[in-house]
């Protein structure tokens, strides 16, 4: 952890969310495929959470939709686990398109 942070601050690296959550769930000595699996549900919890706020969705729907979800969480983790730093890359367009229409808006605030 401190090479990391010792890279981050020389800016040698950048401080991104999901490595620096492996750093510290390796360091912890928590599994592979658990912290896979509580990355994955927080990503999750959090796009359904921005739904809820924005008023797209109400509490049970976003329940289902996460209940829903979680088999294809687990899969994803089978699939994926094993494969080389060079093999993974992040790929979520529609959440990308969100975010560069969301940043234009005049108003940025979450219905709340």
């Amino acid at each position: 952890m401190k090479q990391y942070k010792n890279n981050i601050i020389k800016n040698k690296v950048h401080g991104i969310f999901p490595v620096a959550f492996a750093i510290c769930c390796n360091a912890l000595k928590i599994k592979k495929e658990k912290s896979m699996t509580m990355l994955l549900y927080g990503f999750t919890v959090g796009v359904v959470g921005a739904a809820l706020r924005l008023g797209l969705i109400q509490h049970f729907e976003g329940q289902k939709i996460i209940h829903s979800i979680k088999p294809i969480i687990s899969q994803t983790i089978k699939e994926y686990s094993n494969k080389s730093l060079f093999e993974m890359w992040q790929f979520a367009p529609q959440v990308d398109i969100v975010q560069m229409s969301h940043e234009k808006m005049d108003s940025k605030m979450f219905i709340t």
